[in-house]
């Protein structure tokens, strides 16, 4: 029951907060960005930056889980999970849907319209 809860929840951070950039259209796609500033010489850097997504990609016959993490990341607002690593993690999940690992589908979209998840 717990672990279901916990998916459900990753599945609300991308399709309504900070994960949308990794959504992908019939796959059940749920994580969690992450963003930190750079530790140096006892301080943190106020431009080096580390940002992260950590998810996974499920169809209707498997979950494939994906890391993604950029080190040492600049600019302004460039430098967000939100705005680098989950673009990446969609792009992840293009190739395995490219190469046949996933296979979206009409019915896991409706569901997630729906808000009526069928998480295993």
């Amino acid at each position: 029951k717990s672990a279901r809860k916990m998916k459900e929840t990753l599945i609300k951070v991308v399709r309504y907060g900070t994960g949308k950039n990794a959504q992908f259209e019939g796959l059940y796609i749920g994580g969690k960005t992450g963003t930190a500033r750079v530790a140096k010489n006892g301080s943190y850097s106020a431009q080096s930056y580390n940002s992260s997504f950590f998810g996974f990609a499920e169809d209707e016959r498997q979950v494939f889980t994906i890391g993604v993490v950029i080190l040492g990341s600049h600019g302004k607002e460039e430098y967000y999970a939100s705005k680098i690593a989950a673009p990446i993690f969609k792009e992840i999940t293009e190739i395995l849907v490219r190469y046949n690992y996933l296979s979206p589908s009409i019915a896991i979209q409706n569901a997630l319209e729906k808000n009526r998840f069928k998480i295993k």
